[in-house]
Order: C-alpha cells, then structure tokens, then sequence
C-alpha cells in the first residue's frame, strides 16, 4: 500500500521519499495552501465538519449558502445548488438543472 505523507501538490511525500506526483485531480494546487488550510481548520471550529442531518431539516449553515450564492452570482442564475457527493442529484428534475460538471442544460 503506497502512503502519501503531504499534501498532494508538484511534489508529494510518498513511502517517506519526495517525488514528483503526477497523480489525482488537485489540478490547481490548493491541498496544500497555508492560508487555506487555516480558513478550512477555523471553519470545522465554528460549524463542526457537517449539519449531521439533511438540508431538508437543519441542514444548511451560513457557509453553504454563501457558496450557493456566490455559484449563482458566477453563473448568472437565479439560485445554486451545491451537493458534495453527486448522489443527490436524481432528487431534482435533471431538465430544470444545470449540471455544472458538464455547463450545458440537461
């Protein structure tokens, strides 16, 4: 089992040797920012790592919607919808939905 001891980036620490990482999708790098990491630990602190329920319920927090309108600033739309796992997706009618992964209407 190979096992990657840094942030995956140019270089990555791999078995305990720096290489070079031609490997996953972090195409732009941001795994190992310093000033990210630090955003991302402040909010775990404040809002934990997830709502624990559904959107349904009690599931949104104030960084989630920014996100959404900040998607829908971007893309010039009425409203976003962020799903971490595209699982969720088959809840929507797939022809009222921009499906960002593919930026065409469905």
């Amino acid at each position: 089992m190979q096992i990657m001891a840094s942030a995956p980036g140019a270089r990555a620490i791999i078995n305990d040797e720096e290489v070079d990482y031609f490997c996953g999708c972090g195409y732009f790098g941001f795994q190992g920012r310093a000033e990210l990491i630090e955003a991302a630990c402040q909010a775990v602190l404040k809002y934990g790592l997830g709502s624990a329920t559904s959107r349904l319920r009690y599931g949104n927090n104030p960084v989630l919607l920014a996100v959404e309108r900040n998607a829908a600033k971007f893309f010039d739309t009425q409203d976003a919808v962020y799903y971490a796992s595209g699982s969720s997706f088959d809840l929507f009618q797939r022809d009222k939905v921009l499906c960002l992964n593919r930026l065409e209407p469905r």
